[in-house]
Parts: structure tokens; sequence; C-alpha cells
């Protein structure tokens, strides 16, 4: 099931397991959005979390860099994937500890990736902009590839992602 993280039509504690892959970055209140998704996560249950992590990588986002190049130009449109708030915003350990503490204990925080995908994906966006083209639905399963060996690879402080298994209070 899929739903809005600042407003999910759920019922309270409906889940043992709700997973949020890399929407938070992208919401303006994500103290708000945790809170929903508390509230939809039974006690014990438990939340599944993954956040652009802040760190010797986060500058390599081809999303933000896409968006640095286009407010240099003065055109272009922005990236779908920056959300609400025009960035993808990068989180440091500390603060997804903050966010996620009045609801969940954390049972596990590890760093992800050294951002493999982001030259390829950057590329794609330069090359194309945010519709994909021909150029770049070939470029496309290179960036999905590098993207899966990437999301393997444990790389602690140095991740471009940060994933955390954390159980609701």
């Amino acid at each position: 099931m899929h739903g809005d993280p600042t407003g999910l039509p759920f019922p309270d504690a409906s889940f043992d397991r709700v997973v949020c892959l890399d929407i938070l970055d992208r919401i303006r209140d994500d103290d708000f959005a945790l809170a929903e998704l508390a509230r939809v996560v039974r006690p014990g249950g438990l939340l599944v979390l993954r956040v652009p992590q802040a760190g010797p990588t986060a500058g390599l986002d081809a999303q933000n860099l896409f968006r640095y190049s286009q407010s240099f130009a003065g055109r272009g449109a922005h990236p779908r994937n920056c959300g609400e708030h025009g960035w993808r915003r990068h989180y440091r350990r500390c603060d997804v500890r903050q966010l996620v503490a009045p609801h969940f204990r954390i049972r596990r925080l590890v760093g992800r990736g050294l951002a493999l995908a982001e030259p390829v994906n950057l590329a794609m966006l330069l090359l194309c902009g945010v519709h994909l083209d021909g150029l770049a639905q070939r470029l496309q399963p290179l960036a999905s590839a590098l993207t899966c060996l990437d999301e393997r690879l444990p790389a602690g402080g140095w991740g471009f992602r940060m994933l955390v298994v954390a159980e609701r209070r």
C-alpha cells in the first residue's frame, strides 16, 4: 500500500511494519510526517526509513547539483524529486536520532552506498533535463544497476544514504 506520509489514510496502529524510502528529505514538515508514520505503526512494530545522509558524499547528489546549475543559469524546470522545498535534504545521524526519538527506538542505523550512480544521474539531468528522452532511457539501466550495487556497500559515516530500522515505542 502507498500513502502520503503527511496524511496517511489508515487507522491508528494498522501496520506491523512501514517502509518509508527517500521521502522525508522531500517533505517540508518531517516532524509531522514521522508522527503520522508512528500513528499507523502498532506499538512494537517497525519503521524502515531511508534518507540521504549528510557527509562526504552528500555533495555528489545529482538532484541538488542539477538544481544548483538551474539557479546559476536562471532557467529550467525543477527536478520533481526535490520535493516541496526545492532541494533534497541530507540528514546527520544526530538529526535522525532526534527526529525518530519521540516515537521510535532505533534498532539499527547504518550508512549505505558511495553515490556511485550520482554522476550518471547528473549526466542524465544535464543532458535531458527533468523529462526522460531516448538518451536518458538508455542510461537509466546503468544508473539503476549502479544504485543497486551502491545500496549493498556498507559505508558508515561515508554513506550517501542512511538506513534506519526503528521500533515503535
